[in-house]
């Protein structure tokens, strides 16, 4: 889902406050899509279970960071990503955008088409 500004904080206090106690949240994605003030107060008031972020709206949290605290929450530095096989995925649609352009043709592969 593309960060704009009706996806930023798309999942806030409302939607947590629908959600069964027993959600695991997890978010791989790249942009702020979770009001995290919002998640902090469903975890510390065991509105739902569990969340394990690999981004989140701060880019670097600071050590203070409520979300650090927090049993119930998993941080991971935006590398979700990172096994084997996406890392020859990554490579390979960068080769074809290269080849691609070479050839005056438009990257099949964008990561920001506007």
């Amino acid at each position: 889902m593309p960060l704009t500004s009706e996806t930023r904080s798309i999942i806030d206090k409302k939607v947590f406050s629908i959600m069964k106690k027993t959600v695991i949240l997890i978010n791989t994605s790249r942009d702020p899509l979770i009001d995290d003030k919002a998640l902090i107060e469903a975890l510390e008031n065991k509105g739902i279970a569990f969340a394990g972020l690999d981004t989140h709206s701060i880019e670097l949290l600071t050590e203070d960071s409520s979300l650090k605290k927090l049993d119930s929450c998993v941080l991971t530095g935006n590398t979700g990503f990172n096994t084997q096989e996406a890392i020859v995925e990554l490579k390979t649609k960068a080769a074809c955008n290269v080849k691609d352009v070479f050839k005056g043709k438009e990257p099949k592969y964008w990561i920001n088409k506007f």
